[in-house]
Protein backbone atom coordinates (compact mmCIF):
# COMPACT_ATOMS: atom_id res chain seq x y z
CA UNK A 1 0.00 0.00 0.00
CA UNK A 2 1.48 3.30 -0.98
CA UNK A 3 1.01 5.96 1.69
CA UNK A 4 1.33 9.60 0.64
CA UNK A 5 1.58 12.19 3.41
CA UNK A 6 0.31 15.68 2.53
CA UNK A 7 0.17 18.76 4.74
CA UNK A 8 -1.82 21.94 4.21
CA UNK A 9 -0.96 25.31 5.67
CA UNK A 10 -2.27 28.79 5.07
CA UNK A 11 0.45 29.38 2.52
CA UNK A 12 0.59 26.14 0.57
CA UNK A 13 0.07 22.42 0.27
CA UNK A 14 3.24 20.38 0.58
CA UNK A 15 4.29 16.77 0.89
CA UNK A 16 5.28 15.69 4.34
CA UNK A 17 8.64 13.99 4.81
CA UNK A 18 9.70 14.27 1.21
CA UNK A 19 10.58 16.63 -1.55
CA UNK A 20 8.68 17.30 -4.71
CA UNK A 21 5.31 18.64 -5.74
CA UNK A 22 2.11 17.11 -4.39
CA UNK A 23 0.75 16.40 -7.87
CA UNK A 24 3.83 14.43 -8.87
CA UNK A 25 3.75 12.39 -5.65
CA UNK A 26 0.06 11.56 -6.05
CA UNK A 27 0.50 10.68 -9.72
CA UNK A 28 3.37 8.33 -8.96
CA UNK A 29 1.43 6.68 -6.11
CA UNK A 30 -1.70 6.25 -8.25
CA UNK A 31 0.30 4.64 -11.05
CA UNK A 32 1.66 2.11 -8.53
CA UNK A 33 -1.76 0.70 -7.63
CA UNK A 34 -4.23 -1.19 -9.86
CA UNK A 35 -7.04 0.87 -11.39
CA UNK A 36 -9.69 -0.98 -9.35
CA UNK A 37 -7.86 -0.54 -6.02
CA UNK A 38 -9.41 1.79 -3.44
CA UNK A 39 -8.08 5.25 -2.64
CA UNK A 40 -8.60 6.32 0.97
CA UNK A 41 -8.13 9.89 2.20
CA UNK A 42 -7.56 10.11 5.95
CA UNK A 43 -8.09 13.52 7.58
CA UNK A 44 -7.37 13.97 11.28
CA UNK A 45 -9.41 16.12 13.61
CA UNK A 46 -8.83 18.64 16.39
CA UNK A 47 -5.57 18.88 18.41
CA UNK A 48 -3.15 17.57 15.75
CA UNK A 49 -0.55 19.64 13.95
CA UNK A 50 2.07 18.41 11.46
CA UNK A 51 4.23 21.37 12.53
CA UNK A 52 4.32 20.54 16.26
CA UNK A 53 6.45 17.74 17.71
CA UNK A 54 4.32 15.33 19.70
CA UNK A 55 1.17 16.35 17.84
CA UNK A 56 2.06 15.27 14.30
CA UNK A 57 -0.64 12.95 12.96
CA UNK A 58 1.84 11.29 10.56
CA UNK A 59 3.64 9.67 13.49
CA UNK A 60 0.39 8.92 15.29
CA UNK A 61 -3.03 7.99 13.90
CA UNK A 62 -2.22 8.42 10.20
CA UNK A 63 0.79 6.10 10.42
CA UNK A 64 0.80 2.37 9.70
CA UNK A 65 3.04 2.05 12.79
CA UNK A 66 2.26 4.80 15.34
CA UNK A 67 5.30 6.06 17.25
CA UNK A 68 3.29 7.10 20.30
CA UNK A 69 3.03 5.00 23.42
CA UNK A 70 -0.50 6.31 23.98
CA UNK A 71 -3.31 3.74 24.03
CA UNK A 72 -5.20 6.18 21.81
CA UNK A 73 -2.62 5.85 19.02
CA UNK A 74 -4.66 3.64 16.74
CA UNK A 75 -3.28 3.15 13.24
CA UNK A 76 -6.02 4.22 10.85
CA UNK A 77 -4.37 2.57 7.82
CA UNK A 78 -4.12 -0.79 9.63
CA UNK A 79 -7.67 -0.59 10.95
CA UNK A 80 -8.92 0.17 7.43
CA UNK A 81 -7.36 -3.09 6.24
CA UNK A 82 -4.13 -1.80 4.75
CA UNK A 83 -1.21 -4.05 5.69
CA UNK A 84 1.33 -2.39 3.40
CA UNK A 85 2.30 -5.69 1.80
CA UNK A 86 0.67 -5.27 -1.59
CA UNK A 87 -0.03 -2.36 -3.97
CA UNK A 88 -3.34 -4.07 -4.78
CA UNK A 89 -4.59 -2.95 -1.34
CA UNK A 90 -4.87 0.58 -2.69
CA UNK A 91 -3.58 4.03 -1.85
CA UNK A 92 -3.79 5.86 1.48
CA UNK A 93 -3.52 9.63 1.47
CA UNK A 94 -2.75 11.02 4.94
CA UNK A 95 -3.85 14.67 4.99
CA UNK A 96 -2.46 16.82 7.79
CA UNK A 97 -3.51 20.34 8.70
CA UNK A 98 -3.10 22.81 11.57
CA UNK A 99 -5.72 21.85 14.15
CA UNK A 100 -3.85 22.29 17.43
CA UNK A 101 -5.57 25.53 18.44
CA UNK A 102 -8.02 25.94 21.27
CA UNK A 103 -11.78 25.79 21.11
CA UNK A 104 -12.28 28.71 23.53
Amino acid sequence: MPLVQINASRARIARARGAGPVGAALGKALRAVPAEAPVVVMIHGFRFSPARPGRCPHGHILSPAPQSDSWKAVSWPRHLGFSGRSPSEGLCIAFGWEAAGTIW
